[in-house]
């Protein structure tokens, strides 16, 4: 399963250059962020074909929606990391809610104001 969520993950990120978009953040999935609305649905279509194709196959669940806020963290002391940039609102709070209604190989999508 390591490998093959290795060749999930580098297959991901490849997509994403091509796409105007940029991984922010990476726990149990991934959030990313594009230049656009389009680019995020033209990685999604391109994720769903691309992890479909992976041995074996996969079906992810990939979502977008309008990040509310966008900040950059100031540097911390004593050790402790910042993430250097933090996505707030929608996408943290509807991400785990988004994937626990959500079946395998659906591209979600909220609305995009």
């Amino acid at each position: 399963m390591a490998a093959l969520w290795a060749a999930h993950d580098r297959l991901a990120r490849d997509l994403l250059p091509a796409r105007r978009g940029r991984e922010i953040d990476k726990t149990d999935g991934m959030l990313l962020m594009f230049e656009a609305a389009a680019d995020a649905v033209a990685y999604a279509m391109a994720y769903q074909r691309a992890v479909a194709k992976l041995n074996p196959p996969l079906k992810g669940v990939p979502g977008a929606c309008r990040p509310v806020i966008l900040r950059r963290e100031q540097p911390v002391g004593r050790g402790a990391r910042a993430k250097p940039l933090e996505v707030e609102a929608r996408p943290r709070q509807w991400r785990r809610a988004w994937m626990s209604i959500a079946n395998g190989g659906q591209t979600l999508l909220s609305p995009m104001r």
